[in-house]
């Protein structure tokens, strides 16, 4: 199912011509996150493992320090993350296409 980021994404590259819009969309697709799988990483919390969703979607920083301190907030942060890490992932998408954006000189 395509969210937010890939309507964005496509009406950027339908003005493109053809041969920079295959770039753009190679690009694009081999750096975004997928939001489901971040979701699914991040379900490592029922297994004592929190912050690889968060690793998985380029916030290494935040997801080690979830990683060490998950024993001190009891498992708390990691389930709070379950319902943010999603936007992470959408977040991540949106700066990887302004990045292409930027690089293809748009």
């Amino acid at each position: 199912m395509a969210d937010s980021v890939e309507f964005e994404m496509i009406q950027w590259v339908q003005g493109l011509p053809a041969d920079r819009r295959a770039t753009a969309q190679m690009s694009y697709l081999s750096q975004r996150k997928e939001p489901g799988t971040a979701l699914g990483l991040s379900f490592l919390i029922l297994l004592g493992i929190s912050g690889v969703g968060r690793m998985y979607v380029g916030q290494v920083g935040l997801g080690v320090l979830m990683f060490l301190f998950n024993w001190a907030t009891c498992g708390l942060w990691g389930l709070i993350d379950l319902f943010l890490i999603h936007n992470a992932a959408l977040q991540h998408n949106r700066e990887v296409l302004q990045k292409v954006r930027l690089a293809l000189g748009d």
